[in-house]
């Protein structure tokens, strides 16, 4: 998933165009997304040569905040049970077997990109409290919150999380206030630098 994000946000121009790029994610786009920044700041840092992004600075260095919602950074049992019924591969990399080395694994490096860039991206996560129509609560507060420095509760179910119906829904005010707090920072220094 990654190395496809990456391809289209190449050919979009989105990192080669901007200063400043924020990501938001929902369940394995989390996972993706890291995995992303964490492979190209770590190629960026190699001094591995880019052939498909030729910006000197990291996609890491060029991110200031990641907003996941219900990211399934401990696991989700949804993904367990999804995995022996599924073939799909992104499913099975979250099954109960490989579950811990990948998640332990992901989250390990992302703590490793941290002393490289001055400062790390901000990582913000909401998480849902109600359960699916199958009574299953996807991704809870301990699986979607690790290593987070501020954590949201949204009164929806793993897919309403990220489907607000008003403007004034949690989920939609929590990114509305975010990117607003990142706009007047901007503003009040006048320029792109972070905080």
């Amino acid at each position: 998933m990654s190395r496809e994000l990456k391809r289209e946000l190449h050919e979009d121009g989105v990192f080669e165009d901007h200063d400043e790029v924020d990501f938001v994610a929902h369940s394995l786009g989390g996972l993706a997304v890291e995995r992303l920044l964490i492979d190209d700041q770590r190629d960026s840092y190699h001094g591995a040569k880019h052939a498909d992004y030729d910006n000197p600075r990291s996609m890491a260095d060029k991110t200031h905040f990641l907003y996941m919602f219900g990211t399934p950074f401990e696991g989700s049992r949804v993904a367990k049970v999804a995995a022996y019924l599924s073939d799909d591969p992104k499913l099975k990399q979250l099954s109960p077997r490989d579950e811990e080395e990948f998640l332990f694994k992901l989250s390990k490096e992302w703590v490793g990109i941290h002393p490289k860039l001055s400062p790390a991206p901000h990582r913000y996560c909401a998480y849902e409290t109600l359960r699916t129509d199958r009574a299953l609560l996807v991704v809870d507060k301990m699986g979607a919150t690790r290593q987070c420095e501020k954590m949201e509760d949204v009164m929806a179910d793993h897919l309403g999380l990220v489907k607000p119906c008003k403007k004034t829904d949690k989920s939609y005010t929590l990114l509305q206030e975010r990117v607003q707090h990142r706009l007047e920072q901007i503003t009040k220094h006048g320029k792109k630098n972070r905080q």
